[in-house]
């Protein structure tokens, strides 16, 4: 009925950046202990942003590899679980570390890009649905998490960005 749609909108609405950043936190503190060192939670003004962090001995890509680990895999699974039922649209973004890594074709840039897009479908084979990602980009060295050290472990991450 159109009165249920309605209720089910409101129901979508109500979730604020801030309610479903606490959601995100309570359920890597349950299902994650391990991991939840490399999932950094913010709300900033672009929305929830959520941050799968490389660490040591514990990395979410192989070194110059697009492919997730079983880590990120599940993490993913997790993001993906708390977040199906959101209209909010996604944004996805790669990062390296400045360690410089040229193969013939890679560089920095074509490997955050093309670990962007691996993220963004491990999420829709989660059951994100394909038309919520508004962007996928790859920002290779350019913005690290790490400012003082660009060559951090932890620069290395994943962004999934819900827009408010």
């Amino acid at each position: 009925s159109v009165h249920s749609e309605a209720t089910r909108l409101k129901a979508e609405k109500k979730t604020s950046p801030e309610e479903l950043a606490k959601m995100m936190r309570g359920a890597i503190d349950d299902k994650l202990q391990t991991m939840k060192n490399q999932v950094l939670i913010e709300t900033t003004k672009e929305g929830l942003k959520i941050q799968i962090v490389d660490n040591e001995g514990s990395e979410i890509f192989r070194s110059g590899s697009d492919e997730p680990t079983d880590k990120a895999r599940q993490i993913i699974r997790l993001v993906s679980e708390n977040i199906r039922e959101k209209p909010n649209r996604i944004i996805i973004e790669g990062h390296t570390d400045s360690a410089p890594f040229k193969s013939a074709q890679k560089t920095n840039w074509e490997l955050s890009t093309s670990r962007a897009s691996a993220a963004r479908r491990e999420l829709e084979s989660n059951g994100i649905d394909p038309n919520r990602i508004a962007r996928v980009v790859g920002y290779a060295d350019q913005d690290p998490l790490i400012k003082e050290d660009p060559k951090d472990l932890r620069n290395r991450r994943i962004s999934i960005i819900l827009l408010p």
